[in-house]
């Protein structure tokens, strides 16, 4: 009489059936040769998004302060200055020529050279009038009652600010004047001509007062107009060239002349020309050489925040 198995051994009969199914139930190892290289894959998209996330947000760190807002009509990153609502374009880098060696350039403004600037952060517009009370308190044309005539006060650029006025706007809200190689370089926006737009100006481009550069009288408007009106240059910046002249950085010494004018005086530079000036004076490497406490109607800036790369 045979014996019945015992459960073990029913359990060990069956086992090849059970592993048979197996076999068949696995995916081929082709399916899991893909899986793995998907797998790998995935993993690698991950890190690499992560490694440009981190990338990104280091990028914008040393714009502390600064809120991005896209990207402008230069094709140019945007941000806003938190702290006053003025709006910057990240200016890349870059070698140009500073200076000219054309016949009207002035002894000051020679030689032609090279220079390069490393990537900054520029304001799109002059300030105005109301981005400077907001700061300061009060309108330097307020102390002449001036300007309030003009209509549209708020949006014009500041006028009569000396450069202590303005180095001391930027001290407040953690900004700074450019320096003139920054202004030059902003100005010119990659071209190679006395103007951003060419080798002359018109009233669609900015705002100058009298003549232009060949001595035909087109500047007809005689006062300021609202910061960011006409056409900007290719970095997407407004009135470079004219509306007010802008205050630049650095301490310069004054020629002879000048300095029996002002003694013991600190000198800076104006760029840009202003309304109250011909095209000539607008050209981009114009040097307006003033004491650092002058304020006049054509007086403005436009500042900058130094980056760290």
């Amino acid at each position: 009489m045979r014996r019945p198995k015992s459960q073990d051994q029913r359990a060990d009969a069956a086992s090849p059936t059970l592993e048979r199914q197996d076999d068949r139930m696995a995916p081929p190892k082709s399916i899991v040769l893909a899986r793995t290289v998907v797998s790998s894959a995935l993993v690698l998209v991950l890190v690499t998004l992560s490694v440009l996330v981190v990338r990104w947000f280091m990028h914008d760190r040393d714009a502390s302060g600064f809120r991005a807002v896209g990207v402008g009509t230069s094709g140019l990153r945007e941000y806003v200055h938190e702290r006053t609502g003025i709006l910057f374009v990240r200016v890349p880098g870059g070698s140009f020529w500073q200076g000219s060696d054309d016949r009207d350039a002035e002894p000051q403004e020679r030689p032609r050279r090279q220079s390069t600037v490393s990537s900054f952060l520029i304001a799109k517009t002059e300030v105005t009038n109301r981005e400077f009370r907001c700061v300061m308190g009060y309108l330097p044309s307020e102390r002449l009652e001036v300007w309030n005539q003009y209509p549209d006060l708020d949006r014009l650029p500041v006028g009569y600010v000396s450069w202590e006025e303005a180095a001391e706007f930027c001290r407040r809200v953690e900004l700074s004047l450019p320096s003139e190689s920054q202004w030059e370089y902003a100005c010119r926006a990659g071209t190679d001509t006395r103007f951003a737009y060419g080798n002359d100006l018109t009233e669609q481009e900015a705002n100058f007062g009298g003549a232009n550069v060949a001595g035909v009288s087109t500047g007809t408007r005689l006062s300021p107009i609202p910061a960011g009106s006409l056409a900007p240059n290719a970095f997407g910046l407004f009135d470079m060239h004219g509306n007010v002249a802008e205050w630049c950085f650095e301490q310069v010494e004054p020629n002879g002349e000048q300095f029996a004018e002002s003694p013991g005086a600190r000198w800076s530079v104006l760029r840009g020309g202003a309304w109250t000036e011909s095209a000539r004076y607008s050209v981009h490497y114009r040097r307006d050489v003033e004491p650092r406490t002058h304020a006049l109607a054509g007086y403005g800036f436009r500042p900058v925040f130094n980056l760290s790369d």
